[in-house]
């Protein structure tokens, strides 16, 4: 698994061949927005960047990680955010964390 940010980076990944699984983690955050920490990215961040990963990598398993505050309210809120990630961004699969129950 790798990660990948945006357009670039996942046409490069593509193009190399062999990798099974690409994550548009949040911590794109730091490495492309300039924040802090996580904590201030949005669902319409990740979004916009799991968008142009999708458009340059068409070969591996792609993964999105819900960002801090888009699923911890409710298990609804959870699930709307997850089928945004699949069926706007392109996302097979989703990534969260989890601290505690």
């Amino acid at each position: 698994m790798l990660t990948a940010k945006d357009f670039p980076s996942a046409t490069i990944i593509a193009q190399s061949g062999g990798i099974d699984i690409v994550l548009v983690g949040d911590s794109l955050g730091m490495t492309a927005l300039g924040y802090e920490s996580t904590v201030p990215v949005t669902m319409i961040d990740m979004v916009h960047h799991a968008k142009a990963v999708a458009r340059g990598n068409k070969t591996s398993f792609l993964i999105g990680d819900l960002p801090f505050g888009s699923y911890e309210p409710s298990n609804d809120m959870a699930v709307s955010n997850a089928m945004i990630f699949v069926k706007e961004a392109g996302m097979n699969g989703i990534k969260l964390e989890v601290t505690s129950f």
